[in-house]
């Protein structure tokens, strides 16, 4: 999980100074806020100074190969192969190019779906170009 310039700042001003000033009497706690408050200031410094809006989608969605190591750590195998088919069967995905975004609630409504046993919806014009037209 990255970061954000702005959090790490305020980490160090309200957090990681105090403690330092407060805890002088323990050199390792000294030696290791220290570090920490480096790190952090020269992940400031590398940083943009203007922080740029991102896209909600963008921000929250996650691609299958997230979602399914996020399961993953949960104890769920879904492939990201499965989860793209499914994601797509249902209508519940963006994408950009090739690449496909899945965010929470579309990912909660295809967990949904799959639950509850719901087909997925047919897509009829897609259904017709498939069996080609009759002369």
């Amino acid at each position: 999980m990255a970061i954000s310039p702005f959090v790490s700042l305020c980490f160090l001003n309200a957090i990681a100074l105090p403690l330092i000033a407060i805890l002088r009497t323990d050199v390792r706690i000294l030696k290791v806020l220290k570090t920490i408050a480096c790190d952090l200031l020269l992940l400031c410094a590398q940083c943009p100074k203007e922080v740029v809006e991102m896209s909600k989608i963008l921000e929250m969605g996650r691609t299958p190969d997230e979602w399914s190591k996020r399961l993953e750590i949960r104890g769920f195998h879904l492939s990201p192969r499965t989860l793209r088919s499914r994601a797509k069967a249902h209508g519940q995905y963006f994408s950009i190019g090739s690449a496909m975004i899945i965010t929470p609630d579309q990912m909660d409504e295809i967990l949904l779906r799959e639950a509850s046993g719901q087909p997925a919806p047919v897509d009829l014009d897609r259904l017709a170009s498939r069996r080609g037209t009759a002369k």
